[in-house]
């Protein structure tokens, strides 16, 4: 139940979209469980509260339930303002600032949005969203990285985004330039094998550029 209204934190969810969310297959008593669940969720965030005293947290909102976000802080949210301010500043050619607040946003994503419910549908969106925003700011952490002729960290920045998706080739192709940059041949060599055999074993396709083109 905390899960999702994590997920959901933006707007209020009635409670037949809660039991059809969390129970869709089960009958309409689940509107009672909801009401059960939401209770024992605030007894559990608020052990202390009053009797019938309204939560702090979780709160009758537009008909449904919803967390009080003037209450309750949520570390994702401020993943994304410093991210997206980091994003700002580096477009605006402000190099020092895009990279504290990148670094600052990227310290707090820890992995995966909710990855301990890896198959729940309705925490997919927002995986998947914070993922995508994870992916931009260490592209862009990268380019200030490397502008700043710091071309180590660079890759030890792009090896983490080729961490979240190892079939971005564009990431890969930059990767691959830095480390031939520093004069790392063997492990360019190394990279470029590995990714050739996992392109070949995954899809059957071979990589459409060489070292060489890499390189030049």
């Amino acid at each position: 139940m905390l899960k999702l209204l994590v997920a959901e934190r933006k707007r209020a969810l009635f409670a037949d979209e809660i039991a059809d969310t969390l129970w869709p297959d089960a009958s309409l008593r689940s509107l009672q469980g909801v009401r059960y669940y939401v209770h024992a969720l605030r007894g559990h965030l608020e052990p202390e509260r009053a009797p019938r005293s309204p939560s702090s947290f979780v709160v009758r909102a537009r008909g449904g339930y919803a967390l009080d976000l003037r209450q309750v802080e949520v570390d994702a949210d401020e993943f994304e303002r410093l991210v997206r301010a980091g994003l700002d500043a580096a477009g605006s050619g402000d190099p020092e600032q895009a990279r504290a607040r990148l670094e600052a946003s990227l310290a707090l994503y820890g992995g995966d949005f909710l990855a301990d419910e890896p198959y729940a549908e309705w925490a997919t969106a927002e995986r998947d969203r914070l993922r995508q925003l994870a992916a931009r700011g260490l592209r862009a952490l990268a380019d200030v990285q490397e502008q700043a002729g710091e071309v180590d960290t660079a890759v030890d920045t792009l090896d983490r985004l080729v961490a979240m998706d190892p079939y971005d080739l564009d990431v890969q192709r930059t990767l691959l330039r830095l480390c031939l940059r520093q004069g790392r041949r063997t492990d360019a060599v190394r990279r470029y094998t590995a990714l050739r055999r996992r392109m070949m074993g995954l899809f059957g396709e071979d990589l459409d550029f060489t070292l060489a083109d890499v390189q030049g």
